[in-house]
């Protein structure tokens, strides 16, 4: 009867030992997990987090000087392009503008202007006038005689002894006309498709086209 009670614990026992082993490798399996160094920051900030830090107030006044100066630099003197250029402003009013390297130590800087006769087969070439300038001019307004003309001028220096040396020469311009165009009856641009349709030529001058009319009326 002893030994058969023996028996029955010891099943028992055995038992009870299937029954914990799952629950004693989960155990371990948490304890390794949670051990210092591997993952023990992320538990501990996931179920006891900081205190949120306390935010710093932005400031929105305007801490910059409305009046301060702006540094952007200076611009050069020239950019080294020894170039004149000429522009038309009005029929009798043209502009120049230049950019050189010439120092005006000696002499004194002179804009001269030529005109050209554009209805010619040669364009006659004529001096009109000298302009004095100033030693730091860069560019200069002056008026010219003739509308619808041709005109360039020419950037140079006078030598004391009235000899003029040319520096640069500037491209041609032509002035608009100041007056109505003298072209009153211009040719019209023909148009077959207008002329099959009304049975006129469109490619005559208004006059011509008033006796295709009548005669077509009759």
């Amino acid at each position: 009867m002893l030994i058969i009670t023996y028996f029955l614990i010891f099943v028992l026992l055995i038992s009870l030992m299937i029954i914990l082993v799952p629950y004693f490798k989960a155990f371990l399996r948490e304890n390794k997990q949670l051990k210092p160094g591997i993952g023990r920051e992320e538990f501990s900030a996931e179920f006891f987090p900081d205190k949120p830090k306390k935010e710093t107030p932005i400031d929105y006044n305007w801490k910059a000087h409305l009046n301060k100066e702006l540094d952007f630099g200076e611009l050069p003197q020239t950019y080294g392009d020894n170039r004149l250029v000429l522009m038309v402003k009005n029929s009798h009013n043209l502009y120049a503008y230049w950019d050189t390297t010439t120092r005006w130590d000696r002499g004194t800087p002179v804009l001269r202007v030529y005109e050209l006769n554009p209805s010619g087969e040669e364009k006659d070439i004529s001096f009109l006038f000298d302009i004095d300038l100033e030693k730091n001019a860069d560019n200069w307004f002056f008026p010219v005689p003739k509308d619808n003309w041709m005109y360039y001028v020419e950037l140079g220096r006078r030598e004391p002894d009235g000899k003029f040396i040319p520096l640069l020469r500037s491209n041609p311009v032509t002035t608009p006309r100041a007056s109505l165009s003298p072209a009153i009856d211009e040719n019209w641009i023909p148009c077959d498709l207008y002329g099959r349709l009304n049975n006129i030529s469109y490619g005559l001058s208004s006059g011509y086209m008033h006796k295709e009319r009548e005669r077509t009326d009759h």
